[in-house]
């Protein structure tokens, strides 16, 4: 994943476990640590910028993807 390389894709750096035992419990914390979005998340984006899902936009997405 981390040779997958194209301006459409967020690079993958790595993913980092901590798991914390307070008395009897543990917690895992899983961090996935990827490049910087200047823009934000993706669903974030979507909506503030009101980005509208029309078939045509899908079958555009879907092309890209193939």
């Amino acid at each position: 994943m981390n040779k997958l390389k194209h301006k459409n894709i967020l690079k993958f750096y790595g993913v980092f476990i901590d798991i914390r035992k307070v008395d009897e419990n543990s917690t895992l914390y899983i961090f996935i640590i990827t490049e910087y979005m200047k823009f934000g998340d993706l669903k974030s984006y979507l909506i503030k910028n009101k980005i509208d899902f029309n078939l045509k936009f899908k079958i555009q997405i879907l092309n890209d993807i193939l």
